[in-house]
């Protein structure tokens, strides 16, 4: 396999999610990084890593995503790519019932916008305040192209 020359960027030291507290099917969507300059590269790898987690059932999911962003030195808004009338994933990885401790989720994609922005969104189950503890860390692998 050759590669291509790339950088290795952390894009969140080791932490816990911890959404107990949500109520029946509720969401909650948290920005992990905001603005990943990927200017110079053409593919991306998403890598989480889970450290340790309370066994989900089938509805809990605790989702990992990129999505592209364009920032405005005019307009301070979030202008995050909605092609197609919804945002557009550019690379995503899913914890959920299966995963186990430890686990490296990976995730790659080719031709990122100039930035990305990593959010974790997590969905509790039917039933509201059941167990939900995720430890996890993240990077990215950016390199100028796709490795053969």
């Amino acid at each position: 396999m050759e590669f291509t020359s790339g950088i290795y960027c952390p894009l969140f030291d080791k932490r816990v999610f911890e959404f107990s507290f949500l109520g029946p099917s509720a969401t909650q969507t948290v920005t992990l990084q905001g603005l990943i300059d990927c200017i110079p590269y053409g593919f991306v790898c998403l890598l989480i890593r889970v450290h340790r987690i309370t066994a989900l059932t089938g509805a809990q999911s605790l989702v990992f995503d990129l999505h592209n962003v364009l920032p405005s030195e005019e307009d301070p808004q979030d202008f995050v790519d909605m092609t197609g009338g919804s945002i557009v994933t550019v690379a995503s990885v899913t914890v959920q019932s299966g995963t186990t401790a430890p686990s490296l989720l990976i995730n790659t994609a080719t031709n990122p916008g100039p930035f990305l922005k990593c959010v974790a969104t997590a969905t509790q189950a039917l039933s509201g305040g059941t167990s939900f503890f995720v430890e996890a860390s993240g990077g990215l692998l950016l390199r100028t192209t796709y490795p053969r």
